[in-house]
């Protein structure tokens, strides 16, 4: 009885009780918490659209659309998508894009653009001039929801590349009498377009005796992509002195080819 009474007499029964009922409540609305954040992180949704290209001042810009809907209780944050493309020798190309905040129960629809100095590629990447080719990219992307639950997931996928100068030819030049006093040369020059942006330039021929050069002629070129070149140059030369070799030249803002040809 004296046990009891002591009990009930107790100054710690009281608080006690009510530590623990705050203890377990707080436990409850942390699972809780914690389960709604990661129904936001499956309520979230995006989807890369078809990809689009444009090309303008030596620049070739490929544009993915990314279509994001946040569905979610909280806010999405730092949401960010880089990508990564390469091939064999490694990154060639690379771009990142953030969009700060995405809020709950809306969308969005950005562009994440990659833009490739065609001048500064082909001076490091001259084979691509010639060969296609389907490079590796990978899609990283990252964000965090309610500003506590980081999420990242990588995509990978390939990316088809298109030669500006496919199955590239270029005839010896031929030299045939014209006159008592000249020479008519001549030289043909194919290629395919095989790029997503168009080859435009100067194509020249030039005749040289060793180191000078003797004569020369030019011909503007615009080829869109999907289309062929097929170029017939001639020029005359005096029947003294003979050439004794010909060089080429493709000249673009954004490359320049030369070729040496025997004559």
């Amino acid at each position: 009885m004296q046990n009891k009474e002591d009990e009930n007499l107790d100054p710690f029964k009281f608080p006690k009780r009510a530590l623990t009922i705050a203890s377990a409540a707080f436990t409850l609305i942390f699972i809780l918490f914690f389960a709604s954040l990661i129904v936001s992180v499956f309520q979230i949704q995006w989807r890369i659209e078809p990809t689009r290209t444009s090309f303008g001042r030596g620049i070739l810009t490929i544009t993915l659309p990314v279509n994001i809907t946040n569905a979610g209780y909280y806010d999405v944050n730092d949401f960010t998508i880089y990508t990564a493309t390469s091939d064999n020798s490694g990154i060639l190309f690379s771009s990142s894009s953030t969009i700060p905040t995405i809020k709950s129960q809306s969308g969005t629809v950005f562009e994440h653009n990659m833009s490739i100095n065609l001048a500064d590629f082909f001076t490091t990447h001259r084979d691509y001039l010639f060969n296609s080719a389907t490079f590796r990219a990978v899609e990283n992307i990252s964000l965090t929801v309610g500003g506590l639950v980081p999420v990242s997931l990588a995509i990978n996928h390939t990316m088809s590349w298109g030669a500006p100068l496919t199955n590239l030819n270029i005839a010896t030049p031929t030299v045939t009498p014209f006159n008592y006093t000249h020479v008519q040369v001549s030289s043909n020059i194919r290629f395919s377009n095989a790029a997503v942006f168009p080859v435009e330039g100067t194509i020249v021929l030039t005749a040289y005796d060793n180191t000078q050069p003797l004569a020369s002629t030019s011909y503007q070129i615009n080829i869109s992509s999907g289309a062929s070149c097929d170029v017939t140059l001639l020029f005359f030369l005096p029947i003294s002195p003979q050439p004794t070799r010909f060089v080429m030249e493709l000249q673009t803002p954004y490359f320049t080819l030369e070729v040496p040809i025997n004559g």
